[in-house]
């Protein structure tokens, strides 16, 4: 019986992946990619905290001043996640978009220099979306646990200090 010559291609995703899962060179490049981006985002995160902790100790009097004047604790903070927390998702919009303009020049690019009957394509398992949105969490409460630390503390003792 001969083959049809028809044929458009053929579906091999799920072998490759457990090939590639099977092979531990493979797998374990992998699984340190994985862990270098868990590193990054843990790195990201404390010098999120740390910026967002520097800028509240620079706007310490500032912020005393408007509790005197009658801001409560709510209203404090969120003048300041407004403020913050529109920083952060600009940053993280504008992160996500160069990321897939990236990936998609750098599979396109791969298409083009290396032509097989495979053509790439970029494709975000669950997995990867999960990851996503667990680093994109992390770095927003990053942003909003300072704010709710400091905002406590000058609410429960909003005392003007001419030394310091």
């Amino acid at each position: 019986e001969a083959l049809d010559p028809d044929v458009e291609g053929v579906e091999i995703a799920d072998e490759i992946v457990r090939v590639a899962r099977s092979n531990p060179f493979l797998s374990s490049s992998r699984q340190v990619e994985e862990l270098g981006v868990s590193f990054a985002a843990l790195i990201s995160s404390l010098g999120i905290v740390l910026i967002v902790s520097t800028a509240l100790i620079s706007r310490k009097k500032e912020l005393t001043v408007m509790a005197i004047r009658g801001f409560s604790s709510r209203q404090l903070a969120v003048v300041l996640l407004i403020e913050n927390l529109g920083m952060t998702l600009f940053s993280i919009a504008i992160g996500i978009t160069v990321s897939l303009v990236m990936l998609s020049g750098q599979t396109a690019l791969v298409n083009t220099t290396l032509p097989t009957f495979i053509q790439r394509r970029v494709a975000f398992p669950i997995s990867a979306q999960l990851k996503l949105a667990a680093v994109i969490g992390i770095l927003l409460v990053s942003t909003i646990f300072p704010i709710l630390l400091s905002v406590g503390r000058i609410s429960k003792n909003p005392l003007w200090r001419t030394h310091e």
